[in-house]
């Protein structure tokens, strides 16, 4: 290696990740061969979201540089006289095409705030971690709930609490004033929606109902539902079968167990699907379902209602302790209340 090659801090922890996993691994694998997500992990000392983030910039750059090497490979073929080839089996091209390493795209740079475009399931996960704060007897703050967030998803879209608080304030969220302090309380249509779901689901399981979980999501990000077609006449029609329609609250999705099943199913697939194919997707999603039994499926279920309880008790917690105390019921509509105020909240 020539001299005066300079080393950043950054990369040296890298290279001494990657020297370390190799001395030891002298007399054979630690981790299997076939295993390359947890070897790259452990090898480059990173978590695993980073790892398949790494590798799906690395596999769009290839695209990219593929889609210039045709006419390189044409004006070649004028020169020289193209020789017989063995045909090359798929997995000794998908090798080859591997070891073609694009150049890396620097960090973009920040200009400004950069706008954050959450999914319904964020917005849902965002009511779950308040409710249950609140469950534990907790005042929610940005800077309690943020880190909730953090702490469950490491790869949670908001960053500050600036963009929390206008989040929040957008799904319906709002500072009400106690005798105290500024409290963050959920919307009060929320809050009757949950009441009547509590009713109809528990007259549902009292009568000792068959109840089937429907839900409409999609594997890629971008063909996420954002809204669906409800009309009456649906519920008249399935009334006619002895079939009463339950309607979630909106944005609850952690109500419903089936959302956890598409979670699992989709973090399966973005472990599973290594060479990022969509020709692999069907294969690998076909191998989750294969697996998820009457056992997972009881789990799932329990999981749900566990979470429902924990709604449950932090709306008997505002009913019971926080609305006695407030000064004013009216909501305030201003989003961007100072930071000072989560800090004094969070101090009480």
């Amino acid at each position: 290696m020539p001299r005066g090659i300079y080393f950043s801090t950054e990369l040296k922890k890298v290279l001494f990740c990657i020297i370390t996993f190799v001395e030891n691994e002298k007399d054979g694998p630690l981790i299997p061969l076939n295993n390359c997500n947890a070897r790259l992990v452990a090898m480059l000392g990173i978590s695993e979201t980073s790892l398949l983030r790494l590798k799906n910039e690395m596999r769009m750059l290839q695209v990219a540089q593929e889609e210039l090497q045709p006419h390189h490979l044409r004006s070649q073929s004028k020169a020289r006289r193209p020789l017989k080839q063995k045909p090359r089996s798929s997995s000794a091209a998908s090798a080859l095409m591997t070891n073609v390493l694009p150049d890396p795209q620097p960090p973009n740079q920040r200009v400004g705030r950069s706008s954050v475009h959450l999914s319904e399931q964020a917005d849902s996960e965002i009511r779950y971690q308040f409710q249950l704060l609140l469950s534990e007897k907790i005042y929610p703050t940005t800077t309690n709930i943020l880190e909730r967030l953090h702490a469950a998803h490491d790869d949670f879209p908001i960053q500050s609490k600036t963009t929390l608080r206008c989040n929040l304030h957008r799904i319906g969220f709002r500072y009400k004033s106690s005798t105290k302090v500024k409290i963050l309380l959920d919307h009060v249509s929320f809050v009757a929606q949950r009441a009547k779901f509590y009713r109809k689901i528990d007259e549902l399981r009292m009568a000792d109902a068959l109840i089937f979980y429907h839900d409409e999501s999609w594997l890629n990000v971008g063909e996420e539902k954002r809204s669906i077609w409800v009309d009456n006449e649906i519920d008249k029609v399935a009334m006619q079968y002895n079939v009463e329609i339950v309607r979630l609250p909106l944005t609850h999705y952690c109500l419903n167990p089936i959302e956890l099943c598409w979670a699992s199913l989709k973090d399966y697939v973005r472990r599973n699907n290594t060479l990022y194919r969509m020709t692999d997707v069907r294969d690998v999603a076909a191998e989750f379902i294969a697996g998820y039994d009457g056992d997972a499926s009881a789990k799932t279920i329990a999981h749900t209602r566990k979470i429902e309880n924990q709604f449950r008790d932090a709306d008997r917690f505002v009913e019971e302790y926080v609305e006695s105390d407030l000064v004013d019921y009216a909501s305030d509509d201003e989003p961007n209340v100072s930071s000072e105020d989560d800090e004094e909240n969070s101090n009480n």
